[in-house]
């Protein structure tokens, strides 16, 4: 079975985004993200679990409930990638959910593992969107100078770790 397979046989189908739905990922009154790829992947909205509540072994501590928007999993050749990607409307800060979410993920690939007795080689990437207003047409730039947009600012950071 591949690790694609057991994810998908192991994560609670109503936390997976299916069909058309996919291709665009969105937060209403943020932004738009636009999936393209040649590799097989899943996405995962953890905040659409059954019974709403994807942790319900805690109490409702501030903070620690928190969850990312979205997960991408994706696997070329034998290496997984998972994508954790938080939209944020204003200038709040994602980086909280992003690295709760890849504990949550670690654990739960963790656990795959143990079942299916597979070895999962695992690079996680970081997406943390924190702010989008109309103001120019030049080139803009983020405080790392990883964003390059024109007629639109976007303030993308890219977490590591």
């Amino acid at each position: 079975m591949s690790k694609l397979n057991c994810i998908k046989e192991a994560i609670h189908p109503s936390c997976e985004i299916t069909g058309l739905e996919r291709k665009v990922l969105e937060e209403p009154n943020v932004m738009k993200i636009y999936i393209k790829s040649k590799w097989q992947y899943l996405i995962y909205n953890f905040e659409n679990i059954k019974n709403g509540d994807i942790y319900p072994f805690f109490n409702n501590i501030n903070g620690l409930k928190i969850i990312a928007d979205y997960v991408i999993i994706s696997q070329k050749k034998e290496e997984l990638y998972i994508i954790i990607i938080e939209l944020k409307k204003g200038r709040k800060n994602p980086k909280k959910q992003i690295f709760a979410t890849k504990r949550l993920m670690e654990f739960i690939l963790k656990r795959i593992e143990d079942i299916t007795k597979q070895k999962f080689a695992i690079k996680y990437r970081f997406i943390g969107v924190s702010k989008i207003t109309c103001k120019t047409t030049n080139k803009i730039y983020n405080k790392n100078n990883y964003t390059d947009f024109s007629g639109t600012t976007l303030n993308l950071d890219i977490y590591n770790q």
